[in-house]
């Protein structure tokens, strides 16, 4: 399915997990912003408190080893571990704690009651004065 579908993402995780919250999620699929973004906003309160969401190769635009040319036209993935940063230091709960390795980052699941109706967008949870994120 389209990772940016949220319709199909959500009845996809309702069906095979039977309403069920899941312990953990591994994001290694397109590697773009957007899409990226909308599979998390999508999934993220199907995660069960204390759970794990893992968004791997985030760094792909700015790693050494990436050839220059490859992707130019792509936004970079860096400006969503920005804005789940701002969640997590908005202390509402919602991001009880985010790590960031070379290869991949980790979002761990706060304590705050999540909508799972499709409407969770992480620009409702966080303040940043001065600061903008790409849309």
């Amino acid at each position: 399915m389209s990772q940016d579908d949220r319709q199909a993402l959500r009845h996809a995780i309702e069906t095979d997990f039977g309403g069920q919250e899941v312990d953990a999620v591994v994001d290694d699929a397109s590697h773009r912003y957007v899409e990226t973004k909308t599979t998390f906003e999508t999934i993220f309160p199907f995660l069960r408190r204390g759970g794990a969401y893992i968004i791997e190769d985030w760094e792909w635009g700015h790693a050494i080893q990436w050839p220059q040319d490859q992707w130019i036209d792509r936004p970079l993935m860096s400006p969503l571990l920005s804005e789940l940063m701002l969640v997590c230091g908005h202390q509402s709960g919602v991001i009880a704690r985010f790590e960031i390795d070379p290869a991949f980052a980790v979002v761990w699941r706060g304590d705050a009651p999540l909508p799972k109706d499709g409407s969770f967008k992480l620009s409702d949870h966080y303040i940043a004065r001065g600061f903008s994120v790409p849309l």
